[in-house]
This record gives C-alpha cells, structure tokens and sequence, in this order.
C-alpha cells in the first residue's frame, strides 16, 4: 500500500538542509453530507488556529522554552472527495532535531489538553473576526479567475 498503517513513521532525507517534523491525521468522510457539513462550518481551521497559536502557553512556546522548535504551522491538505489530511509541522532546532519523540508526544499532549478542556467563547469569536477582516480586506484579483473559482464553488457546496 502507498499509504503506511496508522501509527506509522516515515522517515524522509532531504535533498536540502532540512530540519522538519510533519505529524498526519487522514480525516475520512462517512458520506457526502458529512463532507458537505465539514466542507461548510471549516473545524479545521478552527483547529489549525487553536494547534498553531504562538502566545503564551502554546505548543510553539513550549517548544522554544525547550529550544527545540523555530517554528510550528498546522492546517488541513490533500482535500479529496472523501477525506483531507490535517498537517502539523514543526521546523527544528538541531537540539530539536534529536527530540523528535519528545516533540510529537508534546503534540498529542496538546490536542488532548484541548480536548479535555473547554475552550473559551473569545476563541470562537476571535477567529469570526478574523475571517470577516479577512474578507473585507482581501487583495482583489482578476475577475474572470474569481468567477470560476465561484462557479466550481456553487457546486462543491449546496
């Protein structure tokens, strides 16, 4: 199979000087309308806002306190018909580099603190914000590449 079985670790040598962790998740659709609905209300970025904080007690904080970590980005990828992929990575150190174990355990550590802990109403809110200012002021393209991003769009989503 092309693709590892879960709990898998695929170890990759660069062509360039490299020091990154990527930690996977294949997020899998039961049906058309729970691709629709996650399509729609977007958890992932949610998610990806939440995972790639970078204030004071985030896991990139963390991280660095440690000085294993220059940099930490998470969001979704490989959006198919039935499933996407949601993406951590963390570029290291070369302290970091051999902690890598200690790196993702503290990424796991983190989704499972935020899972068991309820997470603010301000979060939620700071994140419509942040869309709705992004809208507003998103830098104006070509029109005809614009229409058919709308077209392709109006039949992606209902």
């Amino acid at each position: 199979s092309l693709i590892p079985a879960e709990k898998s670790i695929v170890e990759i040598v660069p062509i360039q000087d490299l020091r990154q962790v990527t930690v996977t998740w294949p997020v899998v659709f039961a049906s058309k309308e729970e691709r629709d609905e996650f399509r729609l209300n977007k958890p992932d970025n949610f998610v990806a806002s939440l995972l790639g904080h970078e204030g004071v007690g985030s896991i990139l904080s963390y991280l660095k306190g440690r000085g294993w970590a220059n940099s930490l980005g998470a969001d979704s990828n490989a959006n198919l018909s039935d499933m996407v992929t949601f993406e951590v990575t963390v570029e290291l150190t070369n302290k970091g580099l051999a902690k890598i174990d200690e790196i993702v355990s503290s990424i796991f550590s983190y989704i499972q603190m935020l899972k068991d802990s309820p997470i603010p109403d301000y979060v939620f809110d700071e994140n419509l914000q942040l869309d709705e200012l992004q809208w507003r002021y998103t830098t104006k393209g070509k029109s005809g590449p614009y229409a058919e991003s709308l077209a392709i769009s109006m039949q992606e989503y209902p």
